[in-house]
Parts: structure tokens; C-alpha cells; sequence
């Protein structure tokens, strides 16, 4: 009886290991980035950080008027805090009657 145990936990065993390496390519896959130049593997991805950039520029020379870049759920605030020092810098340098608001 007990060498019927040894030989079903041996199979068991076996069809896990075999079985596993058919489960391996999926669980090593992840991270691969596909280029037409073929794969390219990125390794273990331990933190992503999405960021934002906004750039206002100059219609006329395309000089950039204003540049920023953050995180993306804090460049909607980042931007209306720069354009208002900008609006409040451009301001104290006009006559009243042209101030903006």
C-alpha cells in the first residue's frame, strides 16, 4: 500500500513538472515589447510612473512659451498654477486699464 502512495505522488509530481513548462512560456512572456526588428524584452518591472507633458507654444516662431512635465493626474493643477504666475508676472507690468484676469 505504501509503495502505491510513492508511485501515485510520483506521477502527480511528474505531471505538475511536465505540465509547468507548458505554463512557463505564459508566465515569462510578460514584459516583452514586439518591434518590427523582433522582441525585445523589457525584464522585471518593478514601478511605472505615468507622466504628462504640456507644451504651449509661440505660433509665430514656435518658441516654446511654456513647458511643463509631471505626473498625469497632476498636470491639470501644475498647469492652471503656471499660467496664472504667468497672467500675474505679465500683469504687473501693464497699466490698469490693460490687465488681464
Amino acid at each position: 500500500m505504501k509503495s502505491t502512495w510513492i508511485i501515485v505522488l510520483g506521477i502527480v509530481v511528474g505531471a505538475i513538472v511536465i505540465g509547468g513548462q507548458s505554463f512557463y512560456p505564459l508566465l515569462t512572456s510578460q514584459n516583452i515589447l514586439n518591434k518590427p526588428s523582433g522582441e525585445v524584452r523589457l525584464g522585471d518591472v518593478y514601478d511605472e510612473q505615468l507622466t504628462t507633458t504640456v507644451t504651449i507654444s509661440d505660433a509665430d516662431n514656435k518658441t516654446p512659451i511654456l513647458m511643463i512635465m509631471t505626473d498625469t493626474d497632476q498636470i491639470t493643477t501644475d498647469v492652471k498654477q503656471e499660467l496664472n504666475q504667468m497672467v500675474k508676472e505679465a500683469n504687473e507690468t501693464l497699466p490698469a486699464h490693460e490687465k488681464c484676469d
